[in-house]
């Protein structure tokens, strides 16, 4: 089979898949399948992992400007525009509208336990708040099944991308561990000072697991960590 039926062959499949169970799709196969009607030769899985690599999140994305949409690698104006007129549909729709929450540990221990607890891989999410503590974005990223590694450019410029005032680190510990590692400990002081250095506070890292998690904030480790490291 050439190169060509078994791209068509993978689209159709992929569309078909789509219409039986769209929720079971990720975010960057959505993204694909949303170029397909602008890129019909080209390969989107690659942009669209390129897009949300560089926004941090589907939503950013849809809500990125224009300009900043032709800074990715791969998007044209074709792309750039598809993905501005679906934006601004979802906006039209309310589909992107989210009630406006305060960020308060207490209530949101157990529902982080539920989301994250049982993934057998790492992942990562930085919550954004502005000044009033309320929740504005949440960007995600995956590890392997075995670790992953937060990205602290990349954490600071999604903040900074995003205008936020406050960021919440949460990832879980597929081991069961809730306690902090050493390398959790390091990462956490480097992005707390790379934010920092931007006007933004890192106000908590919240590590889950299955049954528990551990809050960096209520176990003044935030604080300690300048002991610890700010020395060096």
């Amino acid at each position: 089979m050439d190169k060509e039926n078994l791209h068509e062959g993978h689209r159709k499949r992929m569309m078909e898949r789509f219409i039986l169970s769209p929720e079971s799709f990720q975010d960057h196969e959505i993204l694909e399948i949303a170029l397909y009607p602008v890129l019909k030769r080209k390969n989107t899985n690659e942009i669209a992992h390129n897009l949300l690599k560089y926004f941090g999140n589907l939503q950013n994305v849809f809500n990125a400007d224009g300009k900043e949409l032709l800074l990715v690698k791969g998007v044209g104006e074709a792309v750039a525009t598809e993905i501005k007129m679906l934006g601004e549909l979802a906006k039209r729709l309310k589909l992107m509208t989210v009630k406006k929450e305060k960020f308060v540990y207490k209530d949101y221990k157990e529902r982080l336990i539920k989301q994250y607890g049982c993934l057998n891989f790492e992942k990562f999410v930085v919550l954004l708040l502005d000044k009033n503590e309320f929740i504005m974005q949440a960007s995600h990223f995956d590890g392997d099944k075995s670790k992953a590694e937060l990205d602290i450019l990349e954490v600071t410029r999604i903040a900074v991308l995003n205008k936020a005032y406050y960021v919440v680190l949460i990832h879980n510990h597929p081991s069961g561990n809730k306690f902090p590692s050493e390398k959790d400990d390091a990462s956490t002081y480097r992005i707390k000072e790379s934010l920092k250095n931007c006007g933004i506070i890192l106000c908590d890292h919240i590590i889950v697991t299955k049954n528990d998690a551990y809050s960096y904030y209520h176990e003044n480790r935030l604080e300690k960590l300048g002991d610890k490291y700010g020395k060096s």
